[in-house]
């Protein structure tokens, strides 16, 4: 009994660990991206000069950054809020029940 206590305050303390963690994250996230997309413009003209910014393709590095880091940041709150054994597994019991369903439908062809 005393060992079951002991697990489940484990396990209660690594979920407000990963919670902790994924809102360090995010705050994160929200000042450098933010700071980014606000000072883009600016920032790009002091540094590279305005002959360096015809292309404007250099322009959406931050952008891109952006994009790629809110994926992160998506599964890391997929991992922290969702129960991402239990979305797997109910993934494979729907699998098998359909494998199962269509096997059942041709021996009854």
């Amino acid at each position: 009994m005393e060992n079951r206590k002991h697990t489940k305050l484990q396990q209660a303390k690594q979920k407000v660990q990963r919670l902790k963690s994924f809102y360090n994250h995010l705050a994160v996230f929200i000042l450098i991206n933010g700071a980014l997309l606000l000072l883009k413009n600016k920032t790009m003209m002091a540094i590279f000069g305005k002959e360096a910014l015809g292309d404007s393709r250099l322009m959406h590095w931050v952008d891109i950054n952006v994009y790629i880091w809110l994926g992160v940041l998506v599964i890391h709150a997929i991992v922290v809020f969702g129960d991402l054994h239990d979305l797997i597994k109910k993934w494979e019991d729907r699998q098998v029940e359909k494998i199962m369903q269509k096997d059942a439908a041709r021996k009854y062809e």
